[in-house]
């Protein structure tokens, strides 16, 4: 399970703990802690998107890289 699906999994724990509270004060609370969780859960699976486009990038740019020493390697050769 990821990360997100932990916080996932957390903020609805609690948003239903506080649909059963009868306290209003600890009814927001939960709340506002059950919706705190959902704004993690979303950052975490936008970080996890965006780990895999700078990794994509990063393997891109190293072939690019390899493209480029295997050129320069080819033109010393032929001088």
């Amino acid at each position: 399970m990821s990360s997100g699906d932990d916080y996932l999994f957390r903020a609805a724990e609690l948003l239903a703990k506080a649909e059963c509270e009868s306290d209003p004060e600890k009814r927001t609370e939960l709340e506002n802690l059950g919706w705190a969780f959902l704004r993690l859960a979303e950052q975490a699976r936008r970080n996890s998107a965006n780990e895999y486009c700078v990794r994509a990038a990063a393997a891109e740019a190293r072939r690019s890289q390899d493209k480029n020493l295997i050129t320069l390697q080819r033109s010393k050769k032929n001088s």
